[in-house]
């Protein structure tokens, strides 16, 4: 059977373990009582034969052993060849003892047990025995062993049965087989009903936010002021489900702006085809064509931003999924600022040697849209450099236009984002430019920001992690 959920798993582990570790204390206690209650009887044996020694070396007639034992106590006195002198109960040996009873009973000073039926009695359980000679002969074996016994030498014996102790160890193993499955029992209803109450906030979180949909983003799971894993976890899912409402959020307006710059390029090639078409003529048609091709030209860039960006969403290493390798900045500037028309000085003097690691089509991209922002922007000068440090390689792009308000820089790398209407849309930009650098900057483990130009402008820097 396959436990599924947390709370049955949880019951189990605690009903085995409970289970298991009940049934060794358990195995334990009724040792540890048998072992107690076995030196209890020895000590016991030990006296009374103190007693019984003491008795029968003060005697010099028929040894007579004294009464007073209990029930389950027992005392005789015999010889090393079977002559009973004396014992407290006459059932016992019937008089004399045979070679088998002298062979097991020849263990002197040290308890030990034989069955009762051995001695001619039979109560339930053994019975334990502790002999002691009266004074010291050669006694090996009890049969065989060659010995003058004389009037005064005497083998003093005591047996205690072991019935009580047995039936003592009986009823406490009896009562655990009976109690330990019942409070295994409770352990189990205790543990599935804590755990049920535990998880219950857990289960609401969950109904909660199945609950939110897309329309829905808004909504928050309740947040329980305990101060423990449930405040966590419903503190962690509401910041998931914040994320989750910017995405939602930042999606939506990425496809309307993205619906309405395509509207614009789209909605004028619509309306200058249909003009040639009503009122066109051979003199209109070249200029017609030419107008087309250049919102087409700003609709294919336009595109080709729009699923760059969309790349970087989907994949978390960055807007390309090329092969890393070793980019030379100064190669890529260099071809960039050669094939551009002359639309603005661009000074190229400052840039040095500078190779970092990454996608070199990502690389150039920003490099592209780099020096168009500033050409866009600037008004008749650009100027770039590019210095390799210890550890770092910094590009910096400078124009010598109106600047950026500090207040609005943060904005800038924000998608369709455009700070002045007058000099983005009529210039051809999106705003979707320096987004794409900022994905392909931080693609590249590289920090791009926004400064004051020296020129009077806006500078772009970005700092690219050097190659060791």
């Amino acid at each position: 059977m396959k436990l599924r959920s947390v709370r049955s798993r949880v019951t189990f582990i605690a009903v085995a373990a409970s289970a298991l570790g009940l049934a060794v204390v358990s195995v334990i206690l009724t040792l540890v009582v048998e072992r107690s209650l076995s030196t209890e009887i020895d000590r016991s044996l030990n006296a009374t034969v103190d007693e019984l020694v003491a008795q029968v070396e003060s005697e010099n007639e028929l040894i007579v052993v004294a009464e007073g034992l209990d029930a389950s106590t027992f005392a005789a006195v015999f010889t090393s060849d079977g002559d009973v002198y004396g014992t407290s109960d006459d059932r016992i040996f019937d008089g004399n003892i045979t070679n088998d009873i002298l062979a097991t009973i020849g263990q002197f000073d040290r308890p030990f047990e034989v069955p009762q039926a051995l001695v001619g009695r039979d109560d339930g359980g053994d019975l334990r025995l502790l002999a002691r000679l009266t004074d010291e002969f050669p006694f090996n074996d009890g049969v065989d062993a060659a010995f003058d016994v004389g009037e005064e030498d005497y083998i003093s014996v005591v047996g205690i049965t072991t019935a009580s102790m047995n039936r003592t160890v009986a009823s406490i193993r009896n009562a655990l087989l009976v109690g330990v499955p019942i409070v295994v029992a409770l352990i189990g209803a205790l543990v599935w009903w804590v755990t049920g109450r535990a998880l219950r906030p857990v289960e609401r979180i969950r109904r909660e936010v199945a609950e939110i949909s897309a329309n829905a983003l808004d909504r928050r799971v309740d947040e329980p002021n305990s101060g423990d894993e449930i405040e966590r976890l419903a503190s962690t899912m509401n910041e998931m489900l914040d994320r989750l409402e910017s995405g939602h959020m930042r999606q939506r307006r990425f496809v309307a702006d993205a619906s309405h710059e395509l509207r614009s390029p789209l909605a004028a090639i619509s309306a200058r085809l249909e003009i040639e078409a009503l009122h066109g003529d051979s003199a209109t048609r070249e200029g017609t064509l030419r107008s087309v091709q250049q919102d087409t030209s700003r609709l294919q860039v336009l595109i080709d931003d729009l699923l760059t960006l969309a790349r970087s969403d989907g994949v978390p290493s960055g807007p390309s999924v090329g092969p890393t390798m070793l980019v030379d900045l100064d190669d890529l500037v260099f071809q960039d600022a050669r094939s551009r028309p002359q639309t603005a000085d661009i000074d190229v003097s400052a840039v040095s040697s500078g190779t970092v690691r990454g996608v070199e089509a990502d690389l150039n991209r920003l490099v592209r849209n780099l020096i168009d922002n500033a050409v866009r922007h600037c008004s008749n000068r650009v100027h770039i450099s590019l210095i390799t440090r210890q550890d770092t390689v910094l590009l910096t792009v400078d124009d010598d236009g109106l600047g950026i308000d500090a207040s609005e820089r943060n904005r800038v790398f924000e998608r369709f984002v455009r700070l002045d209407q007058a000099r983005a849309r009529d210039a051809g930009g999106s705003g979707l430019g320096l987004a794409i650098c900022q994905e392909i900057a931080q693609a590249h483990n590289a920090e791009i920001s926004v400064d004051t130009s020296p020129q009077g402008g806006a500078r772009l820097e970005v700092v690219f992690p050097g190659v060791s």
